[in-house]
């Protein structure tokens, strides 16, 4: 039963990533990135981000008044999840905003200014070149 699971799973993420490169274009295939990050993961919102030099920009996502907002946020204080896995290109998640040590500036803004609560962001890559980093909100 386990395995058929796992199966399916890989069946189910191998169709996904042909969707995804299928695209057009970068921006396409970002935009579809985020969509079905919402509909597969049920985050509230989800975003790929770019480190420019300090400043965080969000190059495709599903609520660009939440990504305005986090960015302020990453550029006011120069830390957020986001900017910590583009800076080391490694998984980074927070289970509770609000509790948040890892970022003693950023995390109490996210809460007074945002409705999430929980993030996670993943680096992505592809053929060696730096996409950004995904991340997932709710």
């Amino acid at each position: 039963m386990q395995e058929q699971v796992a199966f399916d799973a890989l069946r189910s993420f191998t169709a996904l990533a042909r969707e995804i490169a299928g695209q057009p274009d970068t921006a396409a295939a970002g935009a579809r990135v985020v969509e079905l990050a919402v509909k597969t993961i049920g985050c509230q919102a989800a975003g790929i981000a770019q480190l420019r030099g300090r400043k965080l920009v969000f190059v495709a996502g599903t609520d660009p008044k939440l990504f305005t907002a986090v960015a302020a946020i990453a550029e006011e204080t120069d830390e957020s999840i986001s900017v910590q896995a583009c800076r080391l290109r490694t998984p980074v998640i927070c289970h509770d905003l609000e509790q948040e040590q890892r970022w003693p500036r950023a995390s109490p803004l996210g809460v007074q200014r945002t409705p999430i609560r929980s993030v996670f962001a993943v680096p992505l890559q592809l053929d060696q070149q730096d996409l950004g980093v995904l991340t997932c909100y709710s």
